[in-house]
């Protein structure tokens, strides 16, 4: 950001605000009034990490061998609301068959063999009253998948169904040493685990499985996850480690590490050598130690929003979470696209995301998205838009006085932009728009717009968005 000040023969100085570097993003750790004009309040659906303004993220019709994954009502007859991933090798074929199973509103599930074409059919036997949870395991040779919801637990090795009755409530759940370990509910303060490489056998015995008892003060069992070579049971204020090896008389608990807010749960991700996850004061990476708080660009942004059902999702070195945050002081459902090892992240607005899950196939690896008003699942878009639509995108400086306290008249606005976009230009005196066509070289259109602090805004509702290079002139008097 350069400054440049001249005099002019009329007797009012001139000055001139050169922005060459937008990448300093989205910051609300400063109030808009000491926000640089370089960084936004208001950012969403648009990257800045060159340093210009362009397409964020988007989604568009998933395609696997060619082929497109109808999950409308008029193919399963109900409303889809959950993903999952199957993989099992198949020894017939001696190939990876990869499966994607939806949960739907009435309760059932279907699948569909992605490696052939051909629509969902419905399993009967695969049924639950709510969403289960879901793990992949090697079960006697088997490539199966694990459900549970409530005190059902069903198992599908691609074929046949088996249901295991005995098996507790359970909320979250992950493969530890060859033992499945497993948050329950009702009052959500015990860790079951099952008899070792044997994830159906509940039998609570020193030989069998067992369950350890959480009434310590650091609230509800959120998340239980393996990681490091331990297991770690995240709860409403703390995160545990447990040592489970072997003989369940040698299983050990570490002391609790404490956050400063309530943890969602949903949000809890393993995303490589560290887990990333929500709380109320903002969003944390924990690596075995002590949480390290991250993003605090955000906090203000998601501050008093209701993120109980916040999600999350680790694809390709980037985290995804869906939450709700304030943008131009009203909330609303955004997916967080944080890049873990760049620290880089934009956000996705308007693509009315229910779920997603990563297939890793032989031949695909994507992160696959269930949306609301979507007929297909969806998968990432390198560019702004929801199913071929094309996102709006925005760029909103905070309230700036551009280099000098008092009155002065803007009176000039120019950048370079690929694609038309809307310029607004704000302050407490009025407010100018200013239409740009997409064109090569510098644009540049005149106003007159007088007031002592100023907002601008790039707008721009065509696909792939490039804006860069802006200079604004003004006018001021000297005292």
């Amino acid at each position: 950001m350069f400054y440049e000040k001249s005099s002019s023969f009329s007797g009012a100085k001139k000055a001139k605000i050169n922005v060459y570097d937008f990448s300093g993003g989205l910051n609300g750790e400063r109030e808009g009034s000491v926000l640089p004009i370089t960084k936004a309040s208001v950012l969403f659906n648009v990257k800045c990490d060159s340093g210009a303004i362009k397409d964020g993220v988007g989604i568009k019709r998933a395609t696997v061998n060619n082929s497109e994954i109808d999950v409308s009502y008029s193919a399963l007859s109900t409303l889809a609301k959950k993903l999952y991933y199957y993989r099992r090798y198949d020894e017939e074929v001696g190939l990876y068959i990869d499966y994607l199973i939806v949960y739907a509103q009435n309760g059932s599930m279907y699948v569909r063999n992605l490696s052939q074409k051909g629509s969902f059919e419905i399993l009967p036997d695969l049924a639950f009253e709510s969403e289960p949870v879901a793990v992949s395991y090697t079960y006697n040779g088997k490539d199966v998948i694990i459900f549970s919801s409530k005190s059902v637990m069903k198992i599908f090795d691609g074929n046949t169904v088996t249901q295991i009755n005995d098996a507790p409530c359970i909320t979250s759940m992950c493969i530890h040493s060859e033992r499945l370990f497993a948050t329950e509910g009702g009052q959500k303060t015990a860790l079951w685990f099952s008899d070792d490489f044997d994830p159906l056998n509940w039998n609570v015995s020193l030989e069998d499985a067992g369950f350890i008892d959480f009434r310590d003060g650091a609230g509800s069992l959120l998340k239980v996850l393996s990681f490091g070579g331990y297991l770690y049971l995240f709860r409403n204020y703390g995160i545990s480690r447990i040592t489970a090896f072997g003989d369940q008389t040698q299983f050990s608990v570490d002391g609790i590490m404490a956050t400063s807010g309530k943890i969602n749960g949903g949000s809890i991700t393993v995303c490589g050598d560290t887990i990333i996850y929500l709380a109320k004061d903002g969003f944390y990476s924990f690596t075995g130690g002590v949480p390290t708080r991250i993003l605090t660009q955000l906090d203000s942004y998601i501050k008093n929003c209701d993120n109980t059902n916040a999600k999350g999702c680790y694809f390709n070195g980037v985290y995804y979470c869906l939450l709700n945050m304030k943008i131009d002081q009203k909330q609303c459902s955004v997916m967080l696209v944080y890049d873990v090892n760049k620290g880089y992240f934009t956000l996705a607005k308007g693509c009315s995301i229910n779920d997603f899950t990563v297939l890793q196939g032989e031949d695909y690896f994507k992160l696959l998205f269930l949306c609301n008003r979507a007929d297909f699942v969806g998968e990432l878009s390198e560019k702004s838009e929801f199913f071929a639509h094309p996102l709006l995108k925005v760029w909103k400086s905070g309230t700036n006085d551009l280099g000098y306290q008092g009155e002065k008249t803007v009176t000039k606005i120019s950048l370079f932009t690929k694609t038309p976009i809307k310029v607004r230009v704000k302050s407490e005196k009025g407010e100018r728009i200013l239409h740009f066509c997409g064109a090569k070289g510098m644009q540049t259109i005149a106003l007159s717009l007088k007031g002592d602090l100023f907002e601008i805004s790039i707008e721009c509702d065509r696909p792939e968005m490039k804006v860069s290079r802006m200079q604004v002139e003004y006018e001021y008097y000297s005292r």
